[in-house]
């Protein structure tokens, strides 16, 4: 005898969640590397810390080498 075939099981909550906090944390992570290029290719004070900058490792705890990248991208502005 064929079985019957039951509805789909629905998407887990837990599952929405996880997709979400991933987004928020790529655009999070995404405005941080924007803002900190910018402030320090305008030479302003590359030491300063937006409040962004803070609160990314809690979403990005790898950080990268933020002099090196802004001055490749420096040079290659100019």
């Amino acid at each position: 005898m064929p079985t019957k075939v039951g509805r789909v099981a629905p998407i887990p909550i837990s599952a929405i969640l996880m997709l979400l906090y991933n987004a928020g944390a790529f655009w999070i992570m995404a405005v941080n590397a924007f803002l900190s290029l910018e402030s320090i290719t305008r030479r302003k004070n590359p030491s300063s810390m937006s409040g962004l900058a803070l609160l990314s490792p809690l979403f990005f705890p790898f950080q990268l080498d933020r002099t090196l990248i802004a001055k490749r991208f420096y040079t290659f502005r100019t």
